[in-house]
């Protein structure tokens, strides 16, 4: 059973604690990825993305900035969203 459906089930049930469980437990990594290209780019290069991974129970953030935009300051906000 997908975790959705198990999840929609304990709901169902009343058994919030154990669907809150699950949940958590499918949450521990997040992953952001932005990716920035143009009409004419199918498929865009590592250089066009910024990537940041969050263990939101380690407590570790991992980023990845593309060499695009480390030196272009018109991509700053979104750099520091990364951040």
């Amino acid at each position: 059973m997908a975790n959705i459906d198990e999840f929609k089930q304990k709901i169902q049930a009343g058994q919030i604690f154990e669907a809150l469980t699950l949940a958590l437990s499918e949450s521990i990594d997040l992953e952001i990825t932005t990716t920035i290209f143009s009409d004419e780019d199918t498929n865009p290069s590592p250089d066009n993305y910024l990537r940041t991974r969050l263990n939101l129970i380690a407590g570790e953030i991992n980023n990845q900035i593309g060499s695009q935009f480390i030196n272009d300051i018109s991509y700053q906000e979104l750099i520091e969203f990364h951040l």
